[in-house]
């Protein structure tokens, strides 16, 4: 990658919308993470996805964020496979009172359709992770991310 090119490849900016309509409308949404008695990651790693997602344009200059959003997926992505996915109809067929939702005939069948597309939506969602994984350039050694762990200073 040339870098004095600041704009990445089209295909790029794809991948991020598509992720973006699949993140919001599937797994970014109160109901689904209210299910969970405890949170899947830490904060900064929901922060870390929705900052790079948040992107329409993204030039060179995001790559850190868009580095460190798909690796928050990527982790994201296997604690649902891994802890949520064999427990999916458990989860969501939850007491609706002991959340605070009303449970009604649509809430019981929104949380069927939930139990049932949940390992559709992740797959698709996991898929198209890879693909930005694999077109997303490498950060530019003139340019380190802003989150790198930098060596302690020892005392002279």
């Amino acid at each position: 990658m040339n870098t004095m090119s600041h704009s990445l490849p089209s295909c790029v900016s794809d991948e991020i919308s598509w992720i973006r309509n699949v993140y919001q409308e599937h797994f970014d949404r109160s109901w689904f993470t209210s299910a969970f008695r405890e949170p899947l990651m830490e904060a900064r790693q929901f922060q870390d996805i929705r900052h790079a997602l948040s992107l329409t344009s993204p030039t060179i200059w995001d790559l850190p964020v868009l580095h460190r959003g798909v690796k928050a997926l990527n982790i994201y992505t296997d604690i649902i496979r891994r802890n949520v996915l064999p427990r999916v109809k458990d989860i969501f067929s939850f007491p609706a009172m002991s959340y605070g939702f009303k449970e009604t005939a649509d809430s019981r069948l929104h949380q069927r359709l939930v139990a049932y597309t949940l390992p559709l939506n992740l797959e698709r969602l996991t898929v198209h992770v890879r693909e930005l994984e694999k077109i997303l350039p490498p950060i530019p050694s003139e340019m380190p991310s802003l989150r790198v762990n930098l060596p302690a200073r020892t005392a002279v």
